[in-house]
């Protein structure tokens, strides 16, 4: 009995200590369990020294409690990822690009079901989500429909917080919830600020 105490206490401290353990990267000490992969660790073109960034996964038990209404799926692990760059990034240069380059093989143009922006389609599973502005437009997210029976809306999210660039993913009616997600994702930042 004092043998299986001992080796309780053991494993307590052991992961105590893990979990004190953090990632220094660009004035932000980032505790170890949100680390997926750091800049050292990525594969070589992912994170080079053109946009250094880390690979972060949070639980979405703790996205829940933060944002009520975020809907956890049931499905695979449970963790949202998401990547911090060092620096802002050019949304206006990656808007341009995109639509610059953007080819319309569908013709249809709706509103977005989650979010008050436009669906260009570029086919019947795959859109780009897009404001206006200034009589342009502009590019908030791309997305996709996926799942074995096409279920799974996905739309990416470029965005520059709290002086990072952050790319993040949300899925279904959770994309809705994109600003929410960027505050969650600002909290953090500041409190993994030095």
């Amino acid at each position: 009995m004092k043998n299986w105490f001992l080796i309780g206490i053991f494993m307590a401290s052991s992961s105590c200590s893990v979990n004190s353990k953090s990632i220094d990267f660009e004035g932000l000490k980032i505790p170890q369990e949100y680390v997926l992969h750091a800049p050292s660790e990525g594969p070589k073109g992912v994170f080079d020294d053109e946009s250094i960034g880390i690979a972060l996964v949070v639980p979405e038990d703790e996205v829940k409690r933060k944002i009520p209404r975020y809907q956890i799926e049931n499905r695979g692990k449970r963790e949202l990822s998401f990547v911090v760059e060092q620096s802002f990034i050019d949304l206006n240069a990656v808007s341009n690009s995109v639509l610059t380059s953007f080819v319309k093989s569908d013709t249809r143009v709706d509103a977005d079901k989650y979010l008050p922006y436009e669906r260009l389609y570029r086919s019947s599973d795959s859109w780009l989500l897009v404001s206006s502005e200034g009589g342009g437009k502009f590019l908030e997210a791309q997305c996709s429909r996926s799942g074995l029976t096409g279920n799974v809306e996905v739309c990416y999210f470029k965005k520059n917080v709290n002086g990072y660039g952050v790319s993040f993913h949300l899925e279904n009616t959770n994309i809705a919830l994109a600003k929410e997600f960027e505050d969650f994702i600002s909290d953090k930042i500041e409190n993994w600020r030095k």
